[in-house]
């Protein structure tokens, strides 16, 4: 999904939050109806493996659109849903923004100081409130670091990220290994 999803450029300084907030879709597969009991017999009777044979999570949606019962509800202005785009030339779009109208639509976007007032919230920061007691905010993962992020019809930004991350890896590698040597030389 998270090809097919992206936040707004005009939304940009929601971006973190909203990538906290649909990070499950935006790893999920959309199956097509017509496949999605094969899908899901395979999937049942086999375990799922990455390559080095550890198992792995999946997730599925199950996106028929040829029964697509279309709720369009109003939507308010600082709704998740008006901050993300769906890419225009999906056969999914339909089921797409149906399914984040659904899901997201009632997310609002807000400052702490509003949280309480609305049953669904998210701060620029993260905070994610879902109803009316249970409030989440996951600081696992920094809410600014594209190498975490799913969303968006390109990946050039995350790949910048990686290739960054490991620049500074193989630096502080180096300085690492300077660091072994000088020891190594003292001992000697």
């Amino acid at each position: 999904v998270g090809e097919l999803l992206k936040v707004l450029e005009e939304e940009s300084d929601w971006e973190g939050a909203v990538e906290k907030l649909l990070h499950d879709a935006g790893i999920s597969m959309l199956v097509p109806g017509g496949h999605y009991k094969s899908v899901s017999r395979y999937v049942n009777d086999n375990p799922l493996r990455s390559a080095d044979g550890r198992g792995i999570k999946l997730t599925y949606l199950d996106a028929d659109i040829r029964h697509l019962n279309r709720v369009i509800k109003e939507l308010d202005e600082d709704s998740i849903a008006c901050k993300i785009g769906i890419k225009p030339d999906t056969p999914f779009y339909q089921w797409l923004e149906n399914y984040i109208q659904q899901s997201f639509g009632d997310y609002i976007c807000t400052d702490v100081n509003d949280l309480q007032k609305v049953p669904f919230g998210i701060t620029r920061q993260g905070l994610i409130k879902r109803g009316r007691i249970r409030h989440t905010k996951d600081d696992r993962k920094r809410i600014d670091d594209r190498r975490n992020y799913v969303l968006g019809w390109s990946n050039t930004e995350k790949i910048k990220a990686l290739e960054n991350s490991v620049d500074k890896l193989k630096g502080f590698l180096e300085e690492l290994k300077a660091d072994i040597n000088a020891i190594e030389t003292n001992e000697r």
